[in-house]
């Protein structure tokens, strides 16, 4: 008569390479949470970064700052005199005076407004923009009442207009397709 073995048989229980089934569910588990720890310890020393960054800046100057995300690049400060934004946070200036077009071509990199005793400015730097839409732009300022004050061209393009109580400059460099807008609204002893 033959015997048979009534051990459990730990191949049989096995996967292939004679790992247990759990041992390799273990060491799915443990890889899956090294991997979220190195990504959750990469995101808190960002923020934890940002953060002590932000509280530095405001702590020197009293305005209020925000670093979005910046590995995106993104900041922002804002005080009683001002903001500034640079990066993906970079908009249009929504008070930016009615009589200035938006200029749509081209991506913004970054929007300054002061308004430091009562004098208003406005400052928009876009990149990624052709020479083409920077005339367009200037012909369109012309055709709602912009006079041209000046223009200079040497390797970059300034043309200074004014209408009404407010000056702008649009400047372009075409060698790395940058334009800067620099609007700001005169004093009254300017008039």
């Amino acid at each position: 008569m033959t015997e048979q073995n009534t051990t459990p048989n730990p191949v049989a229980n096995s996967s292939a390479g004679g790992f247990s089934k759990w041992a390799i569910a273990l060491i799915v588990v443990l890889v899956i949470l090294s991997i979220l720890g190195y990504a959750v310890k990469n995101f808190l020393g960002k923020k934890i970064a940002e953060n002590v960054v932000e509280k530095t800046i405001e702590a020197r100057t009293g305005a209020k700052v925000d670093i979005n995300g910046a590995g995106e690049g993104s900041f922002s400060v804002k005080n009683k005199d001002g903001e500034l934004a640079i990066g993906t946070t970079a908009q249009w200036p929504s008070d930016m005076p009615s009589d200035v077009s938006k200029f749509s071509a081209g991506t913004i990199a970054a929007a300054i407004k002061t308004n430091e005793t009562g004098t208003k400015a406005w400052s928009v730097i876009i990149k990624d923009v052709e020479k083409n839409a920077v005339d367009a732009y200037i012909n369109d300022l012309k055709a709602k009442g912009w006079q041209s004050v000046s223009q200079i061209e040497m390797g970059v393009s300034i043309n200074q207009l004014e209408k009404g109580n407010y000056s702008i400059g649009v400047s372009y460099d075409a060698s790395s397709g940058g334009v800067s807008l620099a609007i700001y609204e005169k004093d009254s002893s300017q008039k």
